[in-house]
């Protein structure tokens, strides 16, 4: 037994002895050198000339006030006020019932009176 173990620890030991003493040493990749480029300066771009045109005389006695200013009474098609779509109107004691007293308060709070919450009812009503 005292032998096997004494050539496993020689056997381990010349291994172990024999990669330290070699000096190996590993390959080492070198980059290439960087070539470092110089930036370029932009030219400027030299500018178009623009062609001329020759002046033309304005011609300002053919104004005519009745052509520019025409006294037609036309009707305007298109009417200033936009006719508004009327909401269904929904007293208190159907909005109280559609939304609840809870709902009811809080809209009024919320929207500045009662006017605001049944506003609110007729839009919702609307919507359903």
């Amino acid at each position: 037994m005292k032998k096997t173990a004494v050539t496993f620890l020689s056997i381990v030991l010349f291994f172990w002895l024999n990669g330290c003493t070699k000096n190996v040493t590993l390959p080492t990749y070198r980059y290439p050198p960087k070539k470092v480029r110089k930036p370029v300066k932009p030219t400027p771009a030299a500018p178009q000339s623009r062609p001329h045109y020759p002046v033309k005389e304005v011609q300002d006695d053919n104004f005519s006030p009745e052509y520019m200013y025409p006294d037609t009474d036309t009707q305007n098609h298109a009417s200033s006020t936009p006719t508004q779509t009327s909401l269904p109107t929904v007293d208190k004691a159907e909005c109280v019932s559609m939304i609840g007293e809870e709902k009811f308060k809080r809209y009024t709070e919320m929207l500045g009176g009662e006017a605001g919450a049944l506003k609110r009812c007729a839009l919702l009503r609307s919507m359903q």
